[in-house]
């Protein structure tokens, strides 16, 4: 059989036999791997049998708008882990800050009680000898006393 006869076939027939195999073989996988036209049919119809019925039942826009809605309610939970160190975080500072400030406060009436008591010792020492030298205080200390 020639090629010449092959194509002298009636077209009815040619039609029928892609009727009857040219949707299977279009929609198979080897038919997705076709350019053009004929590869989309395929394409889309390997796609539509990797859905589930469940996701066969909804529409294409459901599912994106659903794994959308997914996808920010994860990022909303990494937003709030994130706000619960930060604020963790700014009750660790505020804490330390507190004992900062009450150690300072601590320290300055240490310092003035100290200065008080040095100051009633010079006097004192002036009183019962005055013509004792009193040594200069250091730098530090020379404009508080």
């Amino acid at each position: 059989m020639t090629w010449d006869k092959l194509f002298e076939t009636h077209p009815l027939l040619w039609l029928i036999l892609f009727v009857l195999l040219g949707p299977p073989a279009l929609m198979s996988k080897a038919g997705s791997k076709l350019p053009g036209v004929l590869g989309w049919v395929g394409r889309k119809w390997q796609a539509r049998k990797e859905l589930t019925p469940e996701e066969r039942k909804t529409s294409a826009s459901h599912r994106i708008s659903q794994a959308e809605i997914a996808r920010m309610a994860e990022d909303y939970g990494r937003l709030r882990s994130a706000y619960g160190e930060l604020v963790a975080d700014n009750e660790d500072r505020d804490r330390r800050l507190d004992e900062f400030e009450a150690e300072m406060t601590t320290e300055k009436r240490i310092r003035w009680a100290a200065i008080g008591y040095i100051r009633q010792l010079i006097d004192s020492h002036r009183k019962h000898a005055p013509e004792s030298a009193i040594p200069d205080p250091p730098q530090l200390l020379a404009d508080i006393l």
